[in-house]
């Protein structure tokens, strides 16, 4: 996701916890010619920790956190979802992008998240067919801030927890990028 989507934002901070796949985007970044792009080998919850300043971290040294004005959240859990620690951090951003490849644990999250953000667009994939497997892409958008903040989703930073390879056209679609 991170290459795809980093011409929709001014800086992008992803985070990946496996190092080999940390090195694998660099390399993609590189070769991509994607320059805005910061990435951090650290967990989403050592990441919330650092933006909240309760903790600080070795391999967050290079990244000045303080010079990121973060506005979206693009989440792609594993399968037992955000989990609560990292949902109560997500519902912080203005704008959340959650990517699922668990329809059960997506509608979980999703009820915790719909008290603070309304559901904008979802997509489903059906990528496995015959199969019980969905991939879905909903945006969310905070309440109070429904119509100032959807006209500056393109002037924004963004923050990406974890890298996956499904949707990597949303990019281009009114799903991530709404032209209002």
């Amino acid at each position: 996701f991170t290459v795809a989507l980093a011409p929709c934002f001014r800086r992008v901070l992803a985070t990946e916890l496996v190092k080999a796949l940390v090195e694998a985007a660099r390399c993609n970044a590189e070769l991509n010619k994607a320059e805005n792009i910061d990435l951090a080998r650290v967990s989403s919850e050592e990441l919330a920790q650092a933006l909240e300043g309760t903790r600080s971290f070795q391999r967050l040294q290079h990244v000045d956190l303080r010079s990121y004005q973060l506005n979206t959240v693009l989440v792609d859990p594993p399968r037992a979802g955000l989990g609560s620690q990292v949902v109560e951090f997500v519902a912080s951003f203005p704008r959340i992008v959650y990517i699922s490849c668990n329809p059960e644990t997506l509608h979980k999250d999703l009820l915790i998240l719909r008290r603070t953000h309304e559901v904008r667009r979802v997509a489903a994939f059906d990528q496995f067919p015959y199969t019980e497997h969905l991939e879905a892409g909903v945006l969310l958008v905070r309440r109070r801030a429904l119509t100032a903040q959807l006209s500056k989703i393109r002037s924004g930073h963004t923050l990406l927890l974890g890298f996956g390879t499904l949707l990597l056209a949303l990019a281009g679609h009114r799903h991530v990028r709404d032209r209002k």
